[in-house]
């Protein structure tokens, strides 16, 4: 999974071309390429493909995330179903004015998975919104800041960077 942080100066990203559908692996440009995220930016997830997070700036679409795993299907959370929650939540972010990449950080989750009976807690790294840059340096997300959810072994200082 690709994930680039909200801004010009940090997101490696290629422009879509309208008329050819997106590369299954994004090819990173020049960070000039990237047209800066203003307050009509728009997150959606792609019609055509349903398997990509898109960011439309000044007209351009630009790959955000490109689902590929599977890991979250057998819990109801297909490639689709991420695309659709993960680019709503980044788009009502953005209509509130809250979305800031100082304020993105990680953190960790506990999640409770039922088994024979009885449920298991079960931990995983997620990128989140925090209510300040200091609450994101501190890893405290806003309770209703979730962007993701990542895999078992993904690392977040490596998709924040």
């Amino acid at each position: 999974m690709d994930l680039c942080k909200i801004s010009p100066e940090d997101c490696l990203s290629r422009t879509v071309s309208p008329k050819k559908p997106p590369a299954t692996n994004p090819t990173p440009q020049k960070k000039s390429s990237i047209d800066p995220v203003t307050p009509d930016s728009t997150f959606s997830c792609d019609p055509k493909t349903s398997n990509l997070t898109l960011r439309t700036t000044n007209g351009k679409q630009h790959i955000l995330i490109n689902w590929q795993s599977i890991a979250f299907t057998p819990s109801g959370y297909n490639p689709q179903i991420r695309c659709q929650q993960v680019s709503a939540r980044l788009q009502k972010f953005q209509k509130e004015g809250r979305l800031n990449p100082k304020n993105i950080t990680s953190s960790v989750r506990t999640y409770k998975i039922q088994k024979d009976g009885g449920s298991i807690p079960y931990s995983l790294n997620i990128l989140c919104l925090a209510k300040s840059s200091s609450d994101a340096a501190a890893k405290i997300c806003a309770e209703d800041g979730l962007i993701i959810t990542l895999e078992r072994g993904e690392k977040p200082e490596q998709i924040l960077k």
